[in-house]
């Protein structure tokens, strides 16, 4: 049975640990004699200066700031949830990435599973800083790096990306979001970097990225048909991925008690709208799932006034695609009270004729 995040802190050194039994092992391992370990330290990273080209005019890099505003160690969100063998891996994977290995996970799932905050809880319970690479917005090989910029006070410079520093900083948890949103030749550029290599020669700095020590890559993919944009992930890359972590929705016990935490939602509400996506999820018929981010929106919905039934219609059953049996999903909603139409458009007029915010139309 899975269960929330609880947290005992080592007194140490940062590490936060998931029980205490986590503490004991940690402390065995890392303590053995009482000796303080040292925590990964952020540091600034040299500039990378490039010869002047006869050619051309001197090209001149950015400073990065003592740490780049894109990397810090984030807060832990104590609501979050996965699975006891979940939370076994990533005890396994924080003691490799201690030893100074590089680890690189892969985490599939579903919509709306936390496949993107896991990596940010296990860099808050670890105290390393972490970094977000939106890879959807990668459209060149070279963007993963930086590029050449060209301004009237400066001239020709080279504008250094956040993930070339977030690989370069020890014990660094990086995620790689949406991997397979950008064209698979962008992708080429990392093989390097997570393989045994742990380094890349990148021409446009005229030098060798290496991957420092402790550093901890996770991977986010979405998978099927039904998600638009994206590209099939080539074998070679999925290899390279040390570990992979199915990641499903919590049981309906856990996901009524991150609503009630989360929102402030009454018991009573929360546990019909963890009992509505139980039962939508299970019917493969309806050809949709209600993911928790849709739970937690209804519920913001239903804190500000709204009726249950009339949330979750904006929050899940509006947007939902042309493939869904939406009758068969407003017939699951009755749980939640009379529902009359699923779409919020043909509502009577009268009703969309009253001010919206105050202001009269």
């Amino acid at each position: 049975m899975g269960k929330v995040f609880d947290r005992t802190p080592c007194p140490d050194c940062p590490y936060q640990a998931f029980s205490d039994a986590d503490l004991g092992a940690h402390t065995a391992h890392a303590h053995p004699s009482g000796v303080v370990a040292e925590p990964f330290v952020v540091q600034a990273l040299p500039p990378v200066v490039e010869e002047p080209s006869p050619q051309a005019e001197p090209v001149s890099v950015v400073e990065s700031p003592p740490v780049h505003p894109a990397l810090s160690v984030p807060q832990a969100d104590d609501t979050f949830w996965v699975s006891d063998k979940t939370v076994r891996l990533l005890h396994a994977v924080g003691r490799i990435s201690q030893r100074g290995e590089v680890v690189n996970v892969l985490l599939v799932g579903p919509k709306g599973t936390g496949k993107t905050s896991l990596p940010k809880e296990f860099a808050a319970t670890q105290g390393r800083p972490f970094f977000t690479m939106h890879c959807q917005l990668v459209a060149e090989r070279d963007d993963w790096w930086g590029s050449k910029e060209l301004s009237l006070e400066r001239g020709t410079y080279f504008d250094k990306a956040a993930f070339l520093d977030a690989v370069e900083m020890p014990g660094c948890v990086i995620l790689l979001d949406e991997v397979n949103r950008t064209h698979p030749e962008n992708l080429n550029a990392l093989f390097g970097l997570l393989d045994h290599r742990r380094s890349a020669w990148v021409p446009l700095l005229k030098r060798e990225v290496v991957v420092a020590e402790g550093v901890t890559f996770f991977m986010t993919l979405n998978e099927g048909y039904e998600y638009v944009g994206t590209n099939p992930l080539d074998e070679a890359l999925r290899d390279r991925m040390s570990f992979a972590i199915p990641m499903g929705y919590p049981p309906k016990r856990v996901e009524k008690n991150i609503l009630m935490r989360r929102t402030g939602l009454p018991e009573e509400t929360a546990d019909k709208l963890a009992e509505l996506a139980k039962v939508v999820r299970r019917d493969t018929k309806l050809g949709v799932t209600i993911s928790t981010r849709q739970l937690l929106s209804a519920s913001s919905l239903i804190q500000e006034g709204m009726a249950s039934h009339d949330a979750v219609l904006f929050a899940v059953v509006n947007g939902a695609g042309q493939d869904v049996d939406r009758k068969g999903l407003l017939q699951a909603l009755q749980m939640l009270g009379k529902v009359e139409d699923g779409f919020a458009a043909e509502d009577d007029d009268d009703e969309f004729d009253q001010p919206v915010g105050g202001v009269s139309p």
